[in-house]
Order: C-alpha cells, then structure tokens, then sequence
C-alpha cells in the first residue's frame, strides 16, 4: 500500500483501551520515523488474555474510531496475530513503548527480522497506564 509510493511506513501496537496522553505521545513520536502511521489494535478477544475478563472497557470498534481520529494517525487495523500482520504491512520501522526487541515474543522479533524493519523502543511516560487510571477509580 504505502510503500508501493515511497512512502516510509511506521507501525506499532496495542491495547489503547482507554486513550490517554501517554498513548497520544508514542504515537506523536512513532511517526517521526516515517511517512505513514499504522496502529494495529489488539482485538477484544486478545485484550481479554492479555488483561483479564474485565478488559477491554471499550470495545474494538471504538478504540479504533478514536485513534483514527488523531491527525498523527493514517490508518488503524484490529488483529487477532501480530507476527502476520507485521509481515503483510511490511513497515520501515516498528515501534514499541517499554519494551526492549529482546522482550518482545519470539514470533514478533522473527516478524520484525525477517521483513528488516527498524526497531524503536520510545521510552514510556512515567507513571502513565490504563491499568493505573482503572486502578485510581
């Protein structure tokens, strides 16, 4: 798609269950490493094992409404798989917030390797979470 243009594709993950800065900001900074932003969005059911049953507060289709919203956003795609899904998009770069490449899956850093996407860990803001905003209530 985007690449077929020349276009520098950027993409990263997750749960974005309740929207807050700290999302807002990773994404603002990911697209700095290219032309285009994709935001896979992990799926209901994949937020449930990842967060428990009482996940997500929003469902998928919301989530993905507000984040294509952002003017830092090109596109938003929901996925059940993240390893195929990298390797379809094929991006330039891959980003992640807290995570070192070494603590992503194996199936992930295969994906990311394989394609020879860049990988860029953009330091999380502190003491910013939807599992500390939940927990606050």
């Amino acid at each position: 798609m985007w690449s077929s243009l020349g276009d520098k594709v950027v993409m990263t993950n997750g749960c974005f269950d309740i929207l807050h800065y700290g999302h807002i900001r990773h994404l603002v900074q990911a697209k700095t490493s290219g032309h285009r932003l994709l935001v896979a969005v992990d799926s209901d059911t994949r937020v449930r094992q990842l967060k428990g049953v009482t996940r997500p507060i929003n469902p998928s289709e919301r989530r993905l409404y507000a984040l294509a919203a952002l003017e830092c956003v090109d596109g938003v795609v929901a996925f059940d798989d993240l390893p195929p899904l990298i390797r379809r998009v094929c991006p330039t770069t891959y980003t992640k917030s807290g995570y070192l490449f070494e603590e992503l899956t194996p199936e992930e850093r295969a994906a990311i390797t394989d394609i020879k996407a860049n990988f860029r860990d953009i330091p999380l803001e502190s003491n910013i979470s939807t599992t500390k905003i939940l927990a606050q209530q």
